[in-house]
């Protein structure tokens, strides 16, 4: 999972204040398979004890990727 390889760059989150979950979706991937990736990511943060304090699902700004020009 990409989660796996975000998280070995980070010092143990276990602990910490609770984390924010960003699922971006680009406007792009159906709404259900972006809960789908949520539940997966809520899990594997659980299991590694890791609280999440704000899960944030939908299509959020993509400015920073329009300026390929």
């Amino acid at each position: 999972m990409l989660l796996d390889i975000v998280l070995g760059d980070v010092p143990s989150l276990a602990g910490t204040p609770p984390v924010w979950v960003l699922v971006n979706t680009l406007g792009a991937t159906p709404s259900m398979e972006a809960f789908i990736v949520l539940r997966a990511v809520a899990s594997r943060l659980d299991a590694l004890g890791i609280e999440i304090g704000r899960r944030l699902v939908g299509a959020h700004d993509q400015r920073a990727l329009d300026r390929s020009e």
